[in-house]
């Protein structure tokens, strides 16, 4: 499902208005605040594929969404020491 450029619009004001200091918590509060649901902890996804459980498309859209964060941090806002 491709998202309508309102939508996208209305996630990045999220992003952008949200205190949280890592990209990714700001990722996530976004989109909880947009749909209004709790999302699962990269430690659950994690834990019900350590478990053998079958995870489903919104849980690798998560672990996209953590990977994808992580990367971008990395190469963008990484300052060495």
């Amino acid at each position: 499902m491709e998202l309508r450029n309102t939508s996208k619009q209305v996630l990045l004001n999220y992003i952008n208005e949200s205190p949280q200091p890592k990209l990714i918590l700001r990722a996530r509060e976004a989109i909880r605040r947009y749909i209004q649901e709790e999302l699962p902890s990269l430690e659950e996804i994690q834990a019900k594929a350590q478990a053998g459980e079958e995870l489903n498309e919104y849980d690798h859209k998560l672990l996209k969404m953590e990977y994808e964060a992580r990367r971008f941090e990395e190469r963008y806002h990484h300052r060495p020491k």
